[in-house]
């Protein structure tokens, strides 16, 4: 009997193992790549609908009402103006196309000041351009920038603007879609490079509290703004769907190893118990002549698998919050950030999550052993004897 209790209860520890192993990964991949698309592009967009063509050719102002008014929707947590302008970087024969994003002091820089290998940050003063620039390490390898270097920026129109940038920091997001373009500055130098006031601006960018508010927060927007029909509202889900998608694809895969595992657990606990069950023929007959009845046979064996899989419960969640910790505070698995945007394994300890997997994985495998015990009912006391 030893050998099938061990393989049981090994089976039900490597299937919940896996299983909170790889739900906290998807959790704290998810997590992270999600702050990285909202700590540079926001959780949702008001702007004219021309500025998805031109970022820099079609500026909105909205009246301090209505701006105040989007502030107070439920779940918005913070309103932030920013200007846009496209150009180009060059330093000798070498050349890069980009994508000036201009901040203030109402900025949220949290997420920018994590993605800050060096330097700092530009000036921000709403009456002064710095001239300051933040540029990406993809940039910077490109053009062999450093921080403290001084590159000459330029700007095409019905004329060419040259202006000499001051580069002040480096910035490292490992997502292609910012590093490759974005350049970050003080709003009042782009506002000037476009010939705009300091009123104007590309685009208001909203922090919302989580994704999932954003279906409620973008109807609420859209309402706010009806009387204005140049005004679009995008979602951060909307202006980088592929980043999406592929979270999409990977909750995919999580379900299907859940439920393999999920599987893998239930079944190795039957075939275990069976296994018991028919080593055992002799002494059910023999129970069953002094008078036991399946019933209380069933009962017996089904509280022998719930110990064993209580076992195997206890040894899986220990296996895997063990590496989860490890991974937590060690920073043992790292990562390639060109395929997985990331550094490293990210993973989140939920308790809640770990228990209801922990619930729905034993509530499974009892439900299951109805099915092996039926076998009870076909030992007879003759037939138990014959088989000893």
């Amino acid at each position: 009997m030893r050998p099938a209790i061990r393989v049981a209860t090994c089976g039900i520890a490597i299937g919940l193992s896996v299983m909170l192993l790889s739900i906290s990964v998807l959790m704290g991949f998810k997590q992270e790549l999600t702050k990285k698309v909202t700590g540079f592009a926001a959780h949702l967009e008001v702007l004219n609908s021309g500025t998805l063509q031109l970022p820099d050719a079609y500026p909105i102002n909205l009246p301090p009402y209505l701006v105040q008014k989007i502030g107070n929707i439920e779940h918005v947590t913070h309103l932030q103006k920013v200007s846009q302008k496209m150009g180009v970087l060059k330093t000798g024969v070498h050349f890069k196309p980009i994508l000036l994003k201009g901040i203030d002091e109402d900025y949220d820089t949290t997420y920018i000041h994590t993605s800050l290998i060096e330097g700092r940050l530009p000036t921000l003063c709403k009456d002064s351009a710095s001239h300051d620039i933040v540029v990406s390490r993809y940039l910077a390898d490109a053009l062999s920038l450093q921080v403290g270097q001084r590159i000459y920026a330029y700007f095409f129109e019905d004329n060419i603007k040259m202006r000499r940038m001051n580069i002040v920091g480096i910035y490292n997001t490992h997502l292609k879609q910012f590093d490759e373009t974005m350049v970050i500055t003080d709003r009042y130098t782009v506002c000037k490079l476009n010939g705009w006031t300091n009123e104007q601006y590309s685009e208001l960018e909203l922090k919302a509290t989580s994704l999932d508010a954003l279906p409620s927060v973008k109807t609420a927007v859209e309402s706010a703004t009806a009387g204005y029909p140049k005004l679009t509202t995008i979602t951060v889900r909307e202006h980088y769907p592929h980043v999406f998608s592929w979270l999409n694809i990977l909750n995919t895969n999580v379900w299907v190893i859940l439920a393999l595992m999920a599987g893998v657990a239930v079944f190795t606990v039957s075939s275990g118990l069976l296994v018991i069950m028919l080593e055992r023929a002799p002494a059910i007959g023999m129970l069953k002549a002094m008078g036991a009845t399946d019933r209380q046979l069933r009962t017996l064996f089904i509280r022998l698998a719930m110990l064993i899989t209580l076992k195997g419960a206890i040894l899986g969640n220990g296996v895997a919050l063990t590496i989860l910790l490890l991974q937590h505070h060690f920073h043992l698995l790292q990562l390639d950030p060109a395929h997985y945007y990331v550094t490293e394994v990210h993973v989140i300890i939920n308790p809640l999550v770990i228990l209801l997997i922990n619930a729905v994985t034993v509530a499974l495998i009892f439900l299951s052993l109805y099915i092996p015990t039926l076998i009870l009912s076909k030992i007879t006391p003759t037939k138990a004897i014959k088989f000893d």
